[in-house]
């Protein structure tokens, strides 16, 4: 296989222009918020320690807009042990990447091209699809190449890439169907549907090493020819777009069919230091988000004497508030007059008429804010329902994972409270995740099989 062939396929937005090589502006080429936490963040410092391992040069900076990197080697062959030395690369731990917005139907439409993903934060295989689906305007959001019994993480996985939202997974499914129209051979990938509309471009399960080989060889050619016609495709979108709004989400004839599948439900338990446990049953991240708040606004009601980090400092000042507030009220009843519903004194009725919601609004602030500081740190775990019990962690880690509201900012209503889900199993900023869409879908890769 040709270098810049090899290079593409890997996941690197390459052109050829006479013999040489060069990395174009499409790439990831600089930090951003959505970079992950890796050695190489952007996709030329990345294909330069990749070019330095397989012994072929490095890149050097043309000047260029377009073409910013060229190879400092020309086109030529690779030979096997180096190909395979290319896409030989440690399994990515999902990383999972939510943008906002994205299963909007008029964010999809307003936004032609999807975020630029480091290749350092994909797995080898799946790569190039998911730059290409990006290319396209197809959002994604976590993805996989598959791995099988002796994998990284014991068991067997197919391959996949998960869509964002109903109109991503039918853009999706076009896209398909304009491949194998176009002779593209793909009889293993699907899309499989879920209760929230979206959609996950994946493999069957059968994991076997010629089959996963064969799959991920349909990857990278559905990706092939995605990215080489996502000129004609993005022409072809915006009347895509006309044609899904009008339908209403009617799925076309002649697409991939798929079996109706059950909605999927989990039964979530949350337990904090002292192993008190609340129990419940979702089937959706959005109903997982409105049960999981609902949890944590009335913990200090269900479970007073959990053990808590630390004391309240302001304990005495919302206690000072409560007790200034009831003599407030004491002296508004003293005004009024036994036998008369007007007061004695309209003016002083009203001034501390006002006195008192004022007072009683600062002591609801920071009854607010001592709910949120004191809420604890609860295990999440969650098991299949209709099935004996199997509790396993989020993302199928070994260790636990820990949901916490964020005690920083001035959102005090329980409302607004912001949450993070830290995964203990693995280190630094790729441990956090704030999305609740991003827990749902590792529920899923925690109960794969």
């Amino acid at each position: 296989m040709k270098l810049s062939t090899a290079l593409l396929a890997r996941g690197f937005l390459v052109d050829l222009v006479d013999e040489e090589i060069y990395l174009t502006d499409n790439a990831c080429l600089s930090q951003s918020k959505y970079s992950y936490n890796w050695r190489c963040h952007d996709d030329w410092g990345f294909l330069t320690a990749t070019l330095r391992r397989l012994r072929l040069g490095t890149l050097i900076r043309t000047g260029e807009s377009a073409r910013p990197f060229r190879l400092s080697q020309p086109e030529q062959v690779l030979n096997e042990q180096k190909l395979t030395s290319l896409f030989t690369y440690q399994h990515v731990p999902s990383r999972p990447l939510y943008p906002d917005g994205a299963d909007d139907p008029d964010v999809f439409r307003e936004r032609l091209y999807g975020l630029k993903i480091p290749i350092a934060g994909l797995d080898s295989h799946v790569a190039l699809l998911v730059k290409a689906l990006s290319a396209v305007g197809c959002f994604t959001h976590s993805s996989c190449d598959g791995y099988q019994v002796d994998g990284p993480y014991g068991s067997p996985a197919s391959l996949y890439v998960s869509l964002a939202g109903e109109i991503s997974t039918e853009w999706a499914r076009y896209l398909i169907n304009q491949a194998i129209s176009a002779g593209a051979n793909l009889p293993d990938l699907f899309i499989a549907e879920h209760e929230d509309y979206s959609g996950t471009i994946t493999t069957e399960e059968d994991v076997a090493a010629t089959r996963l080989a064969c799959t991920r060889r349909q990857a990278i050619e559905l990706a092939l020819f995605i990215y080489n016609n996502r000129f004609l495709l993005r022409q072809q979108r915006l009347q895509w777009i006309n044609d899904f709004r009008s339908q209403a989400g009617v799925i076309n004839e002649t697409s991939v069919s798929v079996p109706a599948r059950e909605p999927i439900r989990f039964r979530v338990r949350l337990s904090d230091r002292t192993g008190f446990m609340v129990e419940f049953t979702v089937s959706g991240f959005r109903e997982l988000e409105a049960d999981c708040r609902a949890v944590f606004t009335s913990w200090l009601l269900i479970n007073p004497y959990g053990k808590r980090e630390r004391e309240w400092p302001d304990q005495h000042q919302l206690d000072e508030l409560e007790e200034d507030r009831l003599h407030i009220e004491d002296a508004l009843t003293a005004l009024l007059a036994p036998d008369s519903g007007e007061p004695e004194d309209p003016d002083e009725y009203i001034r501390l008429h006002r006195k008192s919601l004022m007072l009683r609004g600062h002591a609801e602030r920071l009854d607010r804010r001592r709910q949120r500081d004191l809420s604890p740190v609860l295990q999440i775990e969650i098991t299949s329902p209709g099935q004996p019990a199997r509790w396993r962690a989020p993302w199928g880690d070994c260790k636990p994972v820990r949901m916490r509201v964020v005690r920083t900012g001035a959102n005090l209503h329980p409302d607004n409270w912001q949450f993070v889900f830290r995964r203990t199993a693995l280190s630094g900023r790729k441990s956090a995740t704030d999305s609740w869409l991003l827990l749902w879908m590792g529920f899923r890769e925690a109960f794969r099989d």
